[in-house]
């Protein structure tokens, strides 16, 4: 009789308590200015140092890992027990995975064109989606409710890549594609680590777009929800939003 309590009090106790030790895995791609990996093999970036400090302050043990982006996506839905920082929120990512509360709000999106196409410094999306121009995007990005809401009323012809997003640029630059979005600290940092190539760019405001958008921390739901409270927890304590 006592080893059968013994037994239903081990089964009766949360899976929480037994991911006390666990260490929470952060995959994270290579993004500078907002995540990266620095030459000592430390992840690094705007995003990534403020996840530090979140789960420093929720006394949370992790280790962060490099991962190519399609792959991140795919391993938290494998229910992997991990995170992900620095990604928007949009209705068929909250079906797939558990939010934190925003960490980081991005500037505005900006256009990066060929310095050789006729546009003006500031564009609306409508004219842009109802010319001819090469639109280049990533492949499985997602570029905030306005773009996406025009890109599905215009339906602009749309070249979809499967590269990391400073190669993106290059191929603007290079008039392999007309334009891309980036926001626009993104856009410094890459104007910062190619000059030669940002000779060939220039920068448009979009009329449609008047503020920058939040990312969040996204979690698989193997993640339990205290520790997703622990970490809402820290990122009110430490006012996140406002250190920008």
């Amino acid at each position: 009789m006592k080893k059968i309590l013994i037994v239903i009090i081990i089964l009766l106790i949360p899976n929480f308590l037994f991911s006390k030790n666990k260490v929470l895995k952060i995959y994270y791609f290579e993004r500078p200015p907002y995540h990266y990996t620095d030459k000592s093999g430390r992840a690094r970036g705007i995003i990534n140092d403020k996840v530090k400090k979140i789960l420093k302050k929720a006394n949370i043990k992790y280790s962060f890992q490099s991962v190519p982006v399609k792959r991140i996506f795919l391993l938290l839905e494998e229910n992997y027990y991990a995170c992900s920082p620095g990604w928007f929120k949009t209705e068929e990512r909250v079906k797939k995975f558990k939010y934190t509360l925003p960490i980081f709000r991005s500037k505005k999106i900006k256009g990066v064109f060929n310095k050789n196409i006729n546009v003006e410094d500031e564009v609306s999306l409508k004219k842009l989606f109802t010319n001819n121009y090469k639109l280049g995007l990533i492949s499985g990005f997602n570029y905030g409710p306005i773009i996406e809401k025009y890109l599905k009323i215009f339906k602009p012809k749309v070249i979809r890549v499967t590269t990391e997003p400073n190669n993106l640029i290059k191929m603007v630059a290079l008039r392999r594609l007309d334009y891309t979005f980036f926001s626009y600290e993104h856009i410094k940092e890459f104007i910062k680590l190619y000059p030669d190539f940002a000779k060939n760019l220039k920068i448009v405001s979009i009329k449609e777009i008047k503020h920058g958008i939040k990312r969040y921390i996204i979690c698989s739901k193997k993640v339990d929800n205290k520790l997703i409270e622990k970490m809402n927890i820290a990122i009110k304590e430490l006012n996140l939003l406002n250190e920008d």
